[in-house]
């Protein structure tokens, strides 16, 4: 006749705990050598898991932030395809005219126009970046003063503070109602004109005008 032990001595702290038990009633360690055994192995394998993962994120976040320009493949005279990358904000980007360089515009700042009651509206895109610009809307504000020989034209609304813009050559200038008058020299004092200009403030550029339509 065999007997089964009911108790057995724990391996860390040497107290006796019933035999059929996983762990010591006194300091909770693991009685059974198999189960101590998978315990560690499933430790184990838990660390190397959080490692690699780590790893693995760590390694995307650089590929992503090193490729994060759009490709654009050339064809070199040879036949060869070579693969070049750009920017795709910097592409919509525009080459504005040297004329503004030296004109008014070029001391015209977002803040101004931010403030300026003579600007109806603004849509800014990508500010905080190099390539920073925004689509200025003014609608239908006088003409209180121009200067046909520098193409420049001063706007304002009723007692608000006065806008001095250069009008470039490539500006178009539509006349909506009044017939026989086209170009900029045609505009008079007192017209109400509505203008679309950009302004690429990021890069630093002058303020660029669209177009002008003018109503008499």
């Amino acid at each position: 006749m065999t007997t089964t032990k009911l108790t057995m001595t724990c391996p860390e702290c040497g107290a006796e705990t019933p035999s059929w038990q996983q762990r010591c009633d006194s300091c909770g360690a693991l009685l059974h050598e198999e189960q101590r055994k998978l315990n560690e192995g499933q430790w184990k394998w838990s660390w190397i898991t959080i490692v690699l993962f780590i790893c693995i994120a760590v390694a995307l976040l650089i590929y992503f932030s090193n490729n994060d320009e759009s490709p654009v493949v050339n064809e070199e005279e040879e036949g060869q395809e070579t693969v070049t990358f750009v920017d795709p904000v910097a592409e919509q980007m525009i080459d504005v005219p040297e004329e503004y360089a030296s004109s008014v515009n070029a001391e015209i700042t977002i803040e101004e126009l931010r403030n300026s009651k003579v600007v109806s509206g603004m849509d800014i895109y990508y500010e905080g970046t190099r390539y920073a610009f925004a689509n200025i809307r003014i609608l239908w504000v006088q003409v209180i003063d121009i200067d046909k020989e520098g193409r420049t034209l001063t706007l304002a609304r009723s007692g608000e503070l006065p806008l001095t813009l250069y009008i470039g050559k490539n500006a178009i200038v539509i006349y909506f109602s009044a017939e026989g008058r086209s170009g900029f020299n045609d505009i008079e004092k007192g017209d109400g004109v509505s203008i679309h200009a950009r302004l690429q403030y990021g890069r630093g550029d002058p303020l660029y005008i669209y177009d002008v339509v003018v109503l008499d």
